[in-house]
C-alpha cells in the first residue's frame, strides 16, 4: 500500500484530532478580525496570495503574473515572503540576483532574477519586512506571498488559490485528517478564488464549485501553467546581469527529442505535464525531488551518469537557481530551463476574467487611497 492510500485509509480515524486544530485556527482568525490580536496594515495596497491547503497550488506563478503586471505599469512592487528553505538572518533580506539560494530560498531568488524592477524581501516576520519597505523602498503595493494564514500582516485583498481536490475529496479536511490549514469558514475571508484547472476540468468542477463556493459570493477564476520554451541553464558570466536573460532556444532544437526531467517542486506531475506538452513526449526519466530540495554534487552526478549519451536535461525555473552553481559538474550535458507562463481561462460567479477583475480592484484601491 502506497503512502497516499495509507493516509486516505487513516483519515477517518484522524478527523477527531482535526476538530481542535480547526477550532484553534478559527478562533485565532476571529481574534485578528476583532483586533484582539494586532496586525500591521501598510499604507499602500497589499494583496495576499495564499491557499487553504498545503501543497503546490501555483502561488509563485500567480505572484509572477502580478509582478509582470506591475512592471508593465511602472509600479514599485514589493514581495513579502518567508523565504522557505533559506536563512535570511535576523532582519529582512533584500534578495538580489546574486544572493545565495541557501540564504534567500529558491522561489524568492527566482522572482528577484526574473523581475529586477521589483523588490523581494525574505523574512519570516513579514510585517517587519513591510515596515522596512515603507521606510526604505517607497512601494506602490505589496504582494504577501503564502499569506492567507499570516494574519500578523494586514492586507486589502485575499487571493485564495485552490486545487481541484480541495473542491472534491479534500473539502474541509483539516490537518491531520487532510491537507487543509483551516476549516471552510476561513474561505469567507477570500476576495476572490482561483483554481489551477484547464477548460475541460473546470467545466467538470463547475457543479461542485457551485455547491461549495457560491455562498461566499466571490468570483472563481481558472488558470493553467503553460511551458513557452527553453533557455540554457549555463550562460556566459558576462551576460548574467540584472537586466538581461538568455533568449529562448529555437523550438526546432529540442522538440521530439528524448530528455531527462529534474524537478524539486510542490507538484511534480504538473512539471512533467508541462514538459511533455513542450517536448511532444514524456521524459525518459523524471528525477522528482522533494519541494525546495537542496541539490548536492551527488545529485548532479547521478543525473549526469544517466544522461551519458548525453541526453539533454530539463529543469524548472525554480530548480535552476540552485542547479546553476554546479556548472563544471554538468560536463558536456546540455541543461535547459523550462520557462512557463500563467494563462487564465473561464470563470464562475463573475462576469469578467481575472485580469479585468484585478484592474477593477486596483482602480478601486486608487480611488480610496
Amino acid at each position: 500500500m502506497n503512502s497516499r492510500a495509507l493516509y486516505d485509509k487513516l483519515a477517518p480515524l484522524l478527523r477527531p484530532l482535526a476538530l481542535p486544530y480547526a477550532f484553534f485556527m478559527a478562533r485565532r482568525r476571529r481574534m485578528y478580525e476583532r483586533g484582539v490580536l494586532s496586525s500591521f496594515m501598510p499604507r499602500c495596497p497589499c494583496v495576499a496570495v495564499g491557499n487553504i491547503a498545503w501543497g503546490g497550488t501555483g502561488k509563485t506563478p500567480f505572484t509572477a503574473w502580478l509582478l509582470d503586471w506591475a512592471g508593465q505599469r511602472g509600479l514599485r512592487a514589493v514581495v513579502l515572503t518567508r523565504g522557505y528553505g533559506g536563512n535570511p538572518g535576523r532582519q529582512p533580506l533584500l534578495v538580489r540576483p546574486d544572493t545565495p539560494p541557501e540564504q534567500s530560498g529558491d522561489e524568492p531568488l527566482m522572482l528577484a532574477r526574473a523581475f529586477p524592477e521589483a523588490s523581494v524581501l525574505a523574512f519570516p516576520q513579514r510585517s517587519e519586512s513591510a515596515r522596512y519597505a515603507q521606510n526604505q523602498l517607497d512601494p506602490d503595493f505589496f504582494i504577501l506571498d503564502d499569506g492567507m494564514q499570516h494574519l500578523g500582516m494586514g492586507r486589502h485583498a485575499n487571493i485564495v488559490l485552490l486545487r481541484p481536490e480541495d473542491l472534491e475529496e479534500q473539502w474541509n479536511r483539516v490537518i491531520p485528517a487532510g491537507s487543509w490549514r483551516e476549516g471552510a469558514s476561513a474561505l469567507a475571508s477570500a476576495s476572490v478564488f482561483a483554481i489551477k484547472a484547464d477548460e475541460a476540468e473546470f467545466a467538470r468542477l463547475a457543479p461542485v464549485a457551485e455547491k461549495r463556493l457560491a455562498a461566499f459570493g466571490k468570483g472563481l477564476f481558472s488558470f493553467t501553467l503553460a511551458a513557452r520554451g527553453l533557455r540554457p541553464l549555463l550562460i556566459r558570466k558576462s551576460s548574467q546581469t540584472r537586466n538581461t536573460s538568455p533568449p529562448l532556444l529555437d523550438s526546432h532544437e529540442y522538440q521530439d527529442r528524448p530528455y531527462i526531467l529534474v524537478s524539486g517542486v510542490g507538484n511534480p506531475a504538473q512539471a512533467e505535464a508541462s514538459a511533455r506538452a513542450l517536448m511532444g513526449r514524456p521524459p525518459l526519466q523524471h528525477f522528482a525531488f522533494a519541494d525546495h530540495h537542496p541539490y548536492s554534487t551527488a545529485d548532479v552526478q547521478a543525473i549526469v551518469k544517466l544522461s551519458a549519451a548525453p541526453l539533454p536535461v530539463i529543469c524548472t525555473a525554480k530548480d535552476a537557481v540552485k542547479l546553476q552553481r554546479f556548472g563544471k559538474d554538468w560536463g558536456n550535458v546540455p541543461v535547459w530551463v523550462m520557462e512557463t507562463e500563467l494563462r487564465f481561462g473561464p470563470s464562475l460567479f463573475c462576469q469578467t476574467g481575472f485580469p479585468q477583475w484585478w484592474e477593477n480592484w486596483w482602480e478601486a484601491q486608487r480611488g480610496t487611497g
